[in-house]
């Protein structure tokens, strides 16, 4: 199937799975991208080197596309502490 969405994200499938909180994981997320689809891991957990590690596990797992869900509250975190 074509779509501006699939052209435009390099998917087979206008399929974008939402960042769910914790369940938003490497297994379910390459899961979606493995079927065509856009998999989202979540970052809400808020430490870097978890994220880092979710990210070498999607690559791991799948060599489609998928996306990295990056919290708002996240980003004014590391605003804060940067800026000490």
């Amino acid at each position: 199937m074509r779509t501006r969405v699939t052209e435009m994200l390099g998917i087979e499938k206008p399929i974008i799975q939402a960042a769910m909180g914790w369940i938003a994981r490497s297994p379910l997320s390459s899961a979606v991208s493995n079927a065509g689809g856009m998999g989202i891991i979540e970052t809400s957990s808020g430490e870097l080197d978890a994220v880092r590690d979710e990210i070498v596990k999607m690559r791991a797992l799948t060599d489609r596309p998928f996306g990295v869900n990056v919290a708002q509250a996240f980003v004014r975190a590391i605003r804060r502490s940067c800026s000490s």
